[in-house]
C-alpha cells in the first residue's frame, strides 16, 4: 500500500506525537526516508546542548525556560513549513510542550495556549504506549507506567485544542508508515 500523495501545491501539516518508547522516532525516520518532509524533535537537542554548555535550560532545572525555548523552535518550524508543499510531518508540536509542562490548562502560560490555537495542524497522529518495544536507556529513564500517564496527557492536550487524534496501530515500521501515508492520502483526496 504505497499510494502517491499529491496536494496540488497546498501544505498539509501533520503532527506526530507519542510518549517516549512508542516507536515515534522510528516512524518519523522511515517517513523521511520515503521522501516525506519532516521537522525533527528539538527538545532532546536542546537538552544535550544545555548540558554541554552547563546551562540550566533543562527540564529538571528550569522547566519554564526549557519549555519556552522548545515552544519557540516548534513555532519556528511551523512557520518554515509555509515554504513547503504537500504533507509535512512535525515530530511534536507546541501542544506536546504543554502536555509535558502540566496536565491542567490553568498551569499553561496564556501565550503558549494561544500559540496552540493559532498554529493549526491538519492531522494529528499519536503512537500509543507499547510495552513490547519499550526500553530504558541513558536518555530514557522513565518507567513504562510513566509513559502511560504521558500518553493520556498528550491525548487530553490535543483534544483540549479540538483535535481528533488518530492512533497509529502497533505493527512493523513499514506497516505504520503505510497506515500514516494511507490516512494522509485519504484526508487530502
Amino acid at each position: 500500500m504505497t499510494a502517491k500523495i499529491t496536494t496540488e501545491n497546498r501544505i498539509v501539516r501533520i503532527a506526530l506525537s507519542g510518549a517516549a518508547g512508542t516507536g515515534k522516532t522510528s516512524l518519523i525516520e522511515a517517513l523521511e526516508q520515503k521522501g516525506m518532509a519532516v521537522f525533527h524533535e528539538y527538545s532532546r537537542q536542546l537538552t544535550q546542548e544545555s548540558v554541554a554548555q552547563g546551562s540550566d535550560v533543562v527540564p529538571w532545572d528550569n522547566l519554564d525556560a526549557f519549555t519556552e525555548k522548545v515552544i519557540e523552535k516548534r513555532a519556528e518550524q511551523h512557520a518554515q513549513a509555509a515554504n513547503q508543499s504537500g504533507p509535512v510531518v512535525f515530530d511534536r508540536t507546541v501542544m506536546d510542550s504543554l502536555a509535558y509542562y502540566g496536565r491542567s490548562p490553568e498551569n499553561w502560560k496564556p501565550k503558549w495556549a494561544q500559540l496552540c490555537q493559532d498554529l493549526r495542524y491538519d492531522l494529528v497522529f499519536i503512537t500509543p504506549p507499547w510495552r513490547e518495544i519499550y526500553t530504558v536507556d541513558s536518555e530514557r529513564w522513565e518507567t513504562f507506567e510513566h509513559t502511560l500517564g504521558v500518553h493520556e496527557q498528550l491525548m487530553d492536550t490535543y483534544r483540549h485544542f479540538g483535535y481528533t487524534v488518530v492512533l497509529v496501530p502497533k505493527g512493523t515500521v513499514q506497516e505504520r508508515v503505510d497506515f500514516v501515508k494511507q490516512t494522509i492520502y485519504s484526508f487530502i483526496s
